[in-house]
């Protein structure tokens, strides 16, 4: 994965040049890990790209800030069409967009409220095993790691918080040779895959 070819990201309702965004190191979101965000998908057609179940990915970006009491400033239909023209002006056929909701700079200490900001950012991501690993199959491995349970944390949103628990089971897995983690819930049902 890389960025090389993004050159546009839409950033608090504009769409800025990659070197004019910019996240305050005093951001919440950076320090307490609140912001929601959606991971989604456009393919190469013969009409263009198509962007896979936008709506649907919207609705569970609303949704999780919500859970997280997230109010985005922005509508669905401003984000659909940010979207469509951050993938035009980067030139993307098939690419990853991801819509991410956040506190931004504004206070600190857990009782803040601060301003939320919203930024997209598309960047070309090609498929994430490659053919040899696809053909020969993947590696897996029970992580050390549980996934967390709703009772802590709420499951149904998509948080980046959240993500740590991804990561410490992907890195552990990878440490050990392995290409995925698969997650248990804290009473030893399989609960997920790391990604």
């Amino acid at each position: 994965m890389s960025f090389e070819k993004t050159n546009w990201i839409w950033h608090n309702g504009l769409q800025r040049q990659w070197d004019e965004v910019g996240i305050h190191p005093s951001a919440f979101g950076l320090h307490y890990g609140t912001g929601v965000f959606e991971g989604i998908r456009a393919y190469e057609t013969t009409d263009g790209p198509a962007i896979f179940r936008l709506d649907e990915h919207l609705q569970r970006l609303y949704a999780s800030a919500r859970v997280y009491g997230i109010e985005n400033p922005y509508t669905r239909q401003q984000l659909t069409e940010a979207i469509s023209e951050n993938i035009r002006l980067n030139d993307f056929k098939n690419c990853y967009i991801r819509p991410i909701v956040y506190f931004d700079s504004g206070s600190l200490g857990i009782r803040s409220i601060c301003p939320v900001s919203v930024t997209v950012i598309a960047w070309e991501w090609p498929q994430a095993m490659d053919a040899q690993k696809k053909a020969r199959g993947l590696r897996v491995t029970i992580s050390p790691w549980k996934k967390f349970h709703s009772s802590m944390l709420p499951t149904t949103a998509k948080t980046t918080g959240q993500y740590l628990n991804s990561i410490l089971a992907v890195r552990e897995a990878a440490a050990r040779g392995y290409d995925e983690a698969i997650m248990l819930d804290v009473n030893g049902n399989l609960a997920e895959g790391a990604v």
